[in-house]
């Protein structure tokens, strides 16, 4: 082969690897979505401190009692788990009393710890068990509407997230006597008609009346007090102001379902008296896609407005991304797989 042969040859192939590298960056840059928005960074936010191994990935956050975090696990519906949030000493203990024996393990079922009240929620069959935390047993049980997110105002009175006519979500009022109460003004957007666009997470603001409803694919934050008024609508810091949701209808089924992943914008969240903490999904202009690909960012708000105040990420952890996080006083607590480990705030 002539060496015209060898650089024609070279001058192809060199081409064609730079179509394939830039057809690649091309799909990358579409899949990658940016908020045009900057975090703002201050140093020495947030110190670790130290882990746990709890060796399963089941444990979800049930509330906190007397400077100890109390964990449900999602496989043992009849136990909790106590552990001290200093010394980290651990007591796994059985509930004995007040639920029914036949109760069946879901996922949806879960524990509530608001001290002094304990319940046990399950949006299926619609009922919620309830009773005092300080000896976790259950005295009573209040039927009520399927709930698919819920809050415990009281011993007996809560804010539920529910479907109306099978499309849509709703927020309202289950009372001590076991009616509903919807206010006149919807408090979620029902210009997104399917009850997908509308999921997000509801957030009791510690003691306070009032409580969050944050969307979970678009970026608004919706502040109420428990008689349903709205107090502010305010909006995360990225710039997704609409759901980014396809659903499909299943007629032999008579629902809607998703039709692809949507795109989501914020993640995992909780809330204490002064601040809402949002892991958000979008990256800023400001990160690297390193810096976002291993650590999970931290947008804080101020609960009495909603207005963004700062950012901190929290690192990936032995390989584990960020599961699920809470806030008690000046401590975080956050799941990473089976890990549970805690960071001091210094704010």
């Amino acid at each position: 082969m002539n060496r015209k042969k060898l650089l024609w040859l070279f001058l192809c192939l060199s081409v064609s690897t730079g179509i394939v590298i830039g057809i690649f960056q091309i799909s990358i840059k579409a899949n990658k979505v940016f908020g045009g928005f900057i975090r703002h960074l201050p140093p020495h936010l947030i110190v670790g401190l130290k882990g746990l191994n709890l060796k399963s990935s089941t444990y979800y956050f049930a509330g906190f009692q007397n400077n100890k975090v109390i964990l449900g696990n999602y496989e043992s519906l009849n136990s909790l788990l106590q552990i001290d949030i200093t010394s980290l000493a651990s007591n796994q203990f059985t509930l004995l009393k007040g639920l029914p024996r036949n109760l069946t393990v879901f996922k949806d079922v879960y524990f509530k710890i608001d001290s002094p009240e304990l319940c046990l929620l399950d949006g299926l069959k619609a009922r919620i068990w309830f009773g005092k935390s300080a000896d976790f047993s259950f005295t009573d049980s209040l039927s009520t509407v399927h709930f698919t997110a819920v809050i415990p105002l009281s011993a007996n009175t809560f804010i539920l997230r529910c479907n109306k006519n099978g499309t849509s979500n709703i927020i309202a009022k289950l009372k001590s006597n076991g009616s509903i109460f919807e206010p006149a003004i919807p408090i979620l957007n029902h210009r997104d008609n399917d009850s997908f666009s509308t999921d997000g997470k509801l957030l009791r603001i510690s003691g306070s009346s009032k409580f969050l409803y944050l969307y979970y694919y678009k970026n608004e934050i919706i502040c109420a007090d428990t008689n349903l008024h709205v107090l502010y609508r305010a909006h995360t810091i990225d710039t997704i102001a609409h759901a980014h949701v396809k659903v499909a209808y299943i007629h032999s089924k008579h629902e809607l379902t998703l039709a692809a992943p949507p795109l989501f914008v914020n993640k995992q969240s909780c809330a204490n008296d002064k601040y809402l903490f949002v892991h958000s999904a979008i990256q800023a202009n400001n990160e690297t896609t390193l810096m976002h690909d291993s650590a999970a960012a931290i947008d804080v708000y101020n609960t009495s407005d909603g207005k963004y105040l700062f950012s901190f990420y929290l690192p990936d952890f032995q390989g584990y991304k960020l599961r699920d996080f809470t806030v008690y006083k000046t401590t975080l607590m956050a799941f990473f797989g089976p890990y549970l480990y805690m960071f001091k705030l210094n704010f």
